[in-house]
């Protein structure tokens, strides 16, 4: 079996959202009735050369750079998200607000697995072929298995957790933020081919490395939680945000028709990630 195209962090403090989503590339790319063929994908990965830089100099098969320079006020609000930036970046780890909001955070990334292990569930009994079921039984396992392993990185005592009750944890309600989130993810899975529902996915996969470089270079404090935890576990990944970048370049004739769809699927997404970071300002019990 080849290995898969873009590596999946088996580190439990990585979020299974993230987790989740390179999953649906990996899937897409080992498909081989669905755009570039993985062989093509990792070839292209070897020999890639993306240009950075002035919008003229790009490339214009690059679809996520364009996404991001196209968007670049929303985007700069994600990436200096107040939380990260005031929050994350600048208190020292007595601050009980940042772990409790960073906590809050947690307890939501957790809650999405479990919310998508039930939607998929239920895609499984609706399924009317076996393909589709065994499709939708896998997503549940792998989901499962995320899921497990964010709730022991919530319960587990510090430094290799956050000390919550799982009690407390198992009680954690989603709120409007994530549930929006989540239908976000599930309309664009329902309403667009494979290719644009992917996009919706960009935002988390691009933001969370850039987030943690600039936390990783420039927080006032690298011994607190929220470090341990997120910032040195998201900055080893850099390889996910230009693999899905050559994804996208590969698979250019697939959207290169839909660029308004993809747009505004971005924008929705990036916002629901700006919407995400904020439930941390005002956690829940």
């Amino acid at each position: 079996m080849s290995a898969p195209f873009i590596h999946i962090p088996q580190s439990s403090p990585v979020s299974g959202r993230a987790r989740d989503f390179l999953d649906d590339f990996n899937r897409v790319a080992a498909d081989p009735e669905l755009g570039a063929s993985l062989e093509q994908l990792q070839e292209s990965f070897r020999t890639m050369n993306l240009t950075t830089g002035p919008a003229d100099t790009l490339n214009e098969k690059d679809l996520v750079t364009k996404l991001i320079n196209d968007n670049q006020a929303l985007w700069n609000q994600l990436l200096q998200n107040n939380f990260c930036q005031n929050y994350m970046k600048t208190k020292p780890k007595t601050d009980v607000p940042t772990l409790n909001g960073f906590k809050w955070y947690m307890r939501q990334d957790f809650l999405y697995i479990v919310h998508q292990c039930q939607y998929e569930a239920d895609r499984g009994l609706k399924a009317t072929n076996a393909t589709d079921f065994g499709t939708s039984m896998d997503k549940v396992v792998k989901r499962a298995n995320y899921g497990k392993e964010i709730l022991k990185t919530c319960t587990d005592a510090p430094p290799t957790g956050l000390g919550i009750a799982d009690s407390v944890v198992l009680a954690t309600t989603a709120t409007t933020a994530l549930k929006d989130y989540i239908a976000l993810l599930i309309a664009a899975a329902n309403e667009q081919n494979w290719v644009m529902s992917l996009v919706a996915t960009v935002p988390c996969i691009q933001s969370y490395y850039l987030i943690a470089v600039d936390l990783h270079n420039n927080s006032a404090h690298q011994d607190t939680p929220w470090f341990k935890l997120w910032v040195e576990e998201n900055i080893k990944y850099e390889s996910s945000t230009t693999k899905q970048k050559q994804f996208f370049i590969d698979n250019y004739d697939q959207w290169k028709d839909h660029y308004a769809t993809a747009n505004d699927i971005f924008k929705k997404a990036v916002q629901a990630e700006i919407n995400l970071w904020g439930t941390a300002l005002n956690p829940g019990s």
